[in-house]
């Protein structure tokens, strides 16, 4: 996929991103566009992007692999050597070129599932101090273009690695190149090992954590990626496998706006991994992991399909016995409220815990003042019908009544899994009757201007008054065997941000922890 493009004056550098297991999204997607000349400059981007997504489908990968292409946009055709097809008129339009001047690749090996914050660009030379100079336009040749010298500094950490820089130096390369080439050089050093095919991919990186691919299947068919990291020293695995077994797990969702839970490192990672907890993140449509088009297939009128996906990816870590339902946590932040609200109201009988912190959850009360979320929802004041669509499925309009947590809580009861499936043991003191509904820690900024304190507030009141009126009624029934719902609203005095301090992981951790943990 594409990761970054940025541009100084004539210079364009445009950053190509692959990790394991990931068919490149969009590898036939340039294949009527011509690759060499013609077309805007973000459809020859986008062609070159295709290209090279074409060659990686047959080379594997030991990690997250990095190309970085630097160009000149040029649009005088007699410097770059090309000869109008309206005749010799010097008014005769001509498409802008993009001639590359320096490629290289990079990859992260040991890193498959790595999050890069974006390229920090060097150039140093005579040329780059004057990047918008019409007289260095040429192909490169004698106008001072290759005496630039291009390089680009990648941050990037892992679930189990902290923050690290990597320098990569990008070397001259021919502008005939970008579209002759379909074969990408593989960087030396590293060995192939076939992770592109395969259904589940597994690499240890420095720090000893262990890296897995998985798929999931949602209910429509689509294969779900999901990554996962833990510590096989302080977690038991599978006889013959390299999976945990009925591990605590905690399942991150994002699913919006093309973007996905952090797969960086983070304290509360970090701490949880060394309690032997399972991190695993679910790739769900909404998100870009998979492309363009994975973002298209979980936005406005198919957001739905992440809230299934979410379910798909616990049911798997489930069924799979990598987890257990009372061993399993779902969090989520910001707009990734509107896919793990939507998943508890449906699902809940998969959880043990959740944590949501600064959640939009009031989807449908909210996105009429909210002009960022048009792009992923639709515009409710254009077209009434959004709102209806987004009404049927926002999580604090959709709230399981009294009735229906208490169907669930009795099918969850007399589930077949649920009774044979080795059951954790429980926290001292707890008791060993399900809860009618996840062990629930709402986080709120009182000054975010993201998410107003009062959408999610709205969503707790609601949610207590229902779990209060269903709890009421199945004691009623069979006494105070079934333990009270734990339903937290933690509110501080800052803004969208206010809880990535050290002090509020820890407490996130400590309560994830004495639920998930025995």
């Amino acid at each position: 996929r594409i990761w970054d493009v940025q541009r100084a004056g004539s210079w364009v550098l445009v950053a190509l991103q692959q990790a394991p297991d990931c068919r490149p999204a969009g590898a036939d997607a340039g294949q009527g566009r011509q690759e060499a000349g013609g077309g805007s400059a973000a459809e020859r981007i986008q062609a070159r992007a295709a290209a090279v997504a074409r060659a990686w489908q047959h080379q594997p990968v030991q990690g997250v692999r990095v190309r970085v292409e630097v160009y000149r946009l040029c649009t005088d055709s007699t410097s770059a050597g090309i000869t109008s097809s309206h005749g010799t008129s010097p008014a005769a339009p001509v498409a802008p070129q993009l001639l590359l001047q320096a490629a290289a690749e990079y990859e992260l090996v040991g890193l498959p599932f790595a999050e890069l914050e974006p390229p920090r660009w060097v150039m140093q030379g005579s040329a780059a101090a004057a990047p918008g100079n019409s007289t260095s336009s040429g192909s490169g040749g004698n106008d001072g273009s290759a005496a630039v010298q291009h390089s680009v500094q990648l941050l990037h950490s892992s679930l189990g690695l902290e923050p690290c820089i990597a320098q990569v130096d990008l070397h001259p390369a021919s502008h005939a190149a970008a579209a002759a080439t379909e074969q990408t050089p593989a960087r030396p050093g590293v060995e192939a090992q076939g992770l592109g095919t395969s259904p589940s991919s597994t690499t240890v990186d420095q720090a000893g954590i262990t890296h897995v691919r998985v798929w999931a299947t949602s209910d429509d068919g689509t294969p779900v990626p999901l990554s996962l990291a833990f510590d096989s020293r302080q977690v038991a695995l599978q006889q013959g496998s390299s999976l945990p077994a009925g591990a605590p797990c905690v399942l991150a969702v994002y699913g919006a706006y093309g973007r996905e839970d952090g797969l960086g490192h983070t304290a509360a990672r970090a701490a949880l991994l060394a309690q032997g907890v399972v991190c695993a993140v679910a790739h769900v449509r909404g998100g870009g992991l998979l492309g363009p088009a994975w973002h298209e297939a979980g936005r406005g009128a198919h957001k739905t399909a992440g809230v299934q996906d979410t379910l798909a990816c616990a049911r798997h870590l489930i069924d799979a016995g990598i987890t257990h339902p009372r061993r399993l946590c779902l969090t989520a932040t910001s707009a990734g409220g509107w896919v793990a609200g939507a998943a508890l109201n449906t699902g809940h009988p998969l959880f043990r815990a959740a944590v949501l912190t600064v959640p939009s959850l009031d989807v449908a009360a909210t996105m009429t003042d909210d002009a960022d979320s048009f792009h992923e929802l639709g515009d409710p004041v254009a077209d009434p019908a959004v709102l209806s669509a987004v009404r049927a499925w926002s999580p604090a309009d959709n709230l399981p009544a009294p009735g229906v947590l208490i169907e669930r809580w009795v099918a969850a009861l007399r589930d077949p899994a649920r009774r044979t499936s080795p059951a954790p043991p429980e926290p001292s003191g707890a008791s060993q009757t399900p809860a009618l509904f996840p062990a629930t820690l709402v986080r709120v900024g009182l000054l975010d201007t993201v998410v107003d304190y009062w959408d999610p507030a709205k969503y707790v009141a609601r949610l207590r008054w229902q779990l209060a009126a269903a709890h009421a009624a199945v004691t009623g029934q069979v006494g105070s065997k079934v333990p009270a719902p734990e339903l937290l609203m933690l509110v501080r005095p800052g803004g969208h941000a206010c809880f990535e301090v050290a002090e509020e992981e820890a407490a996130m951790c400590a309560f994830i922890l004495a639920h998930i943990k025995g």
